[in-house]
């Protein structure tokens, strides 16, 4: 009896301590990984997403930049100046693209156009403005309108004081009728120097384009028309110097200078007064040709309507014209009001977001530009050295840029391992359990069987051959069962393995994780889980005491 209580009570105590004690080593370790996987899955994805949209937003900027201080490098230098000048025409950019709803870098662009098209670097600091706020007055293509406007003062420069005067007139023609300030681009390349040379001003050949278009030509039809008239007005044919001199008219004063070209449209006209539509033809085609007259007959309509239709009278398309760009003050005013005007929507302010952030993104890129630029300059330099070095290192990377097409799918298929063994890891701790249930039922399972050999033994009283035979079988239960503990214990100390192993990987990242989030709180954070992993550790110590006792 005796020996069989001693063998109950000592299972009896390995089970109430190392079973207990294993149990809340197995929960923590379990609350640990639980706690430990979700911060580290918060703060990896975070992190992802902040570096990866902080790397894009580098490399976009330094990419948007470096585009935007080529431009601008281009246009100084093709304008005669030198790349000392980028700073001047950046600020004129990025001003602009901060004032109007203009991208900073079409800017740049247009700077180009201008330069191209003859202007210097003063000019185009000094001419741009009234260029950009033309765009956004007329709703034109900023880099077209640069151009037009670079090209109407190459030839009417002379008599214009400021390039705001050009810019007005010409979104005002737009404004007023089909000819739009792109059209007017090559409008202008084929009948400017005619229109220049015959006296007519920008006001004056922007009115008589601009009223031929309204009757359905395109502008470039009108300007090669017109051209050919002017021409012919210039010089007459013998045929047209007949019908000139029949209808008693002359397209020059008496000192020979070529007359205003609305002087010369009203007495046309009323030369022709009461004639037959088929007479009126027949001398329009002598005195302009088959395409002249293609130009002038809408023209003489438009002489003679006084309705003050803007869009169909001459009288109320130049006045238009001519009263918004006559000087400087009253182009810039122009400009102004209708730069206003066509910001009043919501598709302009975010346009206008966008410059901004242009102006932004170009001010800071360039205050951190020796920064980068020396980034950028030992990039290339390695790049540089991997490509002509016998060094090892260098041989290695041209190695591996030449393996790359077989090394791309090698490493998606690693990454795929690396993910798979984070679950991995997370199983790990419920294998941690699971061994810990297995050492528990086979303690239990001894329990139950030094239980059977009691109640054997005390049969064995009351019948002496059972008794011999049963204390046998006993004894025998009493072996296995030293046995199966000791497995019980192997699988439990397994468990305690992986749970410390899970346990250290938690206290470490999460210690860490918290330190990151919480600043100097995390500190105390750090040393609190220390105190629990330190408590961890003398349960598991308490638990082998416990067996060994």
């Amino acid at each position: 009896m005796a020996e069989s209580y001693n063998v109950t009570a000592v299972l009896s105590a390995i089970d109430k301590n190392f079973s207990a004690t294993m149990a809340k080593a197995a929960d923590q370790t379990a609350s640990f990984s639980s706690k430990v996987g979700a911060v580290t899955s918060g703060v990896g994805k975070s992190m992802a997403v902040i570096g990866g949209a902080t790397t894009a937003l580098g490399v976009s900027s330094v990419k948007s930049f470096g585009d935007f201080q080529a431009s601008l490098n281009k246009a100084a230098v093709t304008a005669g100046g030198t790349s000392k000048d980028i700073s001047g025409l950046a600020d004129v950019a990025n001003k602009m693209g901060a004032d109007l709803p203009l991208s900073a870098q079409d800017s740049a662009d247009a700077m180009i156009e201008m330069a191209q098209a003859g202007a210097d670097v003063g000019q185009i600091k000094e001419q741009f403005p009234a260029i950009a706020e033309a765009s956004t007055a007329a709703g034109s293509d900023l880099i077209q309108t640069a151009s037009v406007v670079q090209n109407a003062m190459n030839i009417w420069g002379d008599s214009l004081e400021s390039p705001k005067q050009a810019a007005a007139a010409l979104t005002l023609t737009a404004n007023a009728s089909n000819a739009s300030v792109e059209d007017m681009q090559q409008a202008l390349a084929t009948i400017g120097g005619s229109a220049k040379a015959s006296g007519m001003s920008l006001q004056t050949t922007s009115t008589a384009i601009g009223l031929i278009t309204n009757r359905g030509y395109s502008a470039a039809q009108a300007s090669q028309d017109l051209n050919h008239a002017i021409l012919q007005m210039q010089a007459p044919s013998k045929v047209a110097k007949a019908a000139m001199d029949n209808l008693g008219i002359s397209f020059t004063d008496a000192q020979g200078n070529m007359k205003p070209f609305p002087t010369i449209l009203e007495e046309i006209s009323k030369s022709m007064d009461g004639m037959t539509s088929s007479e009126k033809q027949k001398n329009l085609k002598a005195m302009f040709g088959t395409a002249g007259m293609q130009a002038i007959n809408p023209l003489l309509d438009s002489i003679k309507d006084k309705s003050g239709k803007v869009n169909t009278s001459w009288d109320a398309m130049f006045q238009t014209i001519q009263n918004g760009s006559y000087d400087a003050k009253a182009a810039t005013k122009t400009l102004d009001n209708q730069a206003a005007e066509m910001q009043k929507n919501i598709g302009s302010k975010i346009e206008q977001i966008g410059g901004n952030w242009e102006a932004l993104r170009n001010k800071a890129m360039n205050s951190k530009n020796g920064v980068v630029s020396s980034m950028i300059d030992m990039i290339n330099n390695t790049i540089t050295w991997a490509t002509t070095s016998n060094s090892w290192i260098a041989k290695v990377i041209r190695g591996f840029v030449g393996l790359s097409p077989v090394l791309g799918p090698a490493l998606v298929i690693f990454g795929g391992l690396l993910i798979a063994t984070v679950k991995v890891a997370s199983a790990v701790g419920k294998l941690a359990k699971g061994f810990y249930s297995i050492g528990k039922a086979v303690v239990g399972l001894v329990a139950k069987l030094f239980g059977v050999a009691t109640g054997n033994t005390a049969v064995g009283a009351t019948s002496e051959g059972a008794a011999v035979g049963e204390k046998a079988v006993g004894k025998n239960a009493e072996k296995s069962a030293g046995q199966m503990i000791a497995m019980g214990f192997a699988a439990l100390e397994i468990a305690a393995g992986f749970a410390l192993v899970i346990a250290s990987l938690a206290v470490l990242v999460l210690a860490i994780a918290q330190l990151a989030k919480q600043g100097m709180d995390g500190v105390g954070c750090l040393s609190s889980i220390r105190c629990n992993s330190r408590r961890v550790g003398w349960c598991f110590r308490s638990a082998r005491t416990s067996v060994d006792s």
